[in-house]
């Protein structure tokens, strides 16, 4: 979860308007939705409106401050950020990535470094399906003129999706520094070598959440 540096003051009383802007139809948003429709939002003073942005319009929407917050993969963040915008990293879902490569059953691709040469479907460019495909194909020695990215919409997998998102959410979800570095030992060293995880981190949201027990209140209910 992303926010642009900012601040602001509702009127005592009245409830405080935020939208949140998401990518992927997928089961890694699910917890926006779920808040929205177990009247999390309501329950606790916000007026949140969902809205959901294709391609880049969601990293758009909220470095522009149209949005308040983004829920969508941190790469596409600290690419903001590399270019002039100021966003911060308020929450992680989950510090690493869950996700699979699929082929057909009789498919000869039994070795990611067999990807080579062939055609991968994705969802949006610099999504996290796309980002840690080209991660983890750089590590078996396939580079990305080896292959051809297909961006798509993935097809409704979300009930599968999320039972293996479900096993890894984080519990108290802090934001981690491996997993920033992460996205930043993936980008050209020029162009990061004086970037720091900290520096795109805020966790003082979720310490000040955990310390007042609301955390551990909503894993009871």
């Amino acid at each position: 979860m992303a926010t642009y540096q900012a601040e602001a003051q509702p009127a005592p009383g009245k409830k405080v308007p935020i939208k949140i802007i998401y990518s992927a139809l997928t089961a890694s948003n699910g917890p926006v939705w779920l808040a929205g429709d177990q009247g999390l939002y309501e329950k606790y003073g916000l007026d949140v409106q969902i809205v959901h942005g294709r391609g880049a319009l969601p990293i758009q929407g909220l470095a522009g401050g149209t949005v308040e917050l983004g829920h969508f993969a941190g790469a596409s963040v600290i690419s903001a950020n590399l270019g002039g915008s100021d966003l911060v990293f308020v929450g992680a879902q989950s510090n690493y990535v869950v996700l699979s490569i699929w082929t057909r059953k009789d498919s000869p691709i039994k070795s990611l470094a067999d990807l080579a040469g062939k055609n991968i479907g994705v969802s949006a460019p610099g999504s996290a399906t796309h980002t840690t495909t080209r991660a983890a194909l750089r590590k078996a020695g396939v580079a990305d003129k080896d292959i051809k990215f297909v961006h798509h919409i993935p097809p409704d997998v979300a009930r599968g999706a999320y039972r293996s998102f479900a096993n890894v959410w984080e519990e108290i979800p802090y934001v981690g520094t491996d997993a920033v570095q992460a996205i930043l030992d993936f980008l050209p060293k020029e162009q990061v070598k004086d970037v720091t995880p900290e520096k795109y981190i805020d966790n003082s949201l979720i310490k000040e959440l955990e310390t007042s027990g609301f955390i551990k209140g909503l894993s009871r209910r």
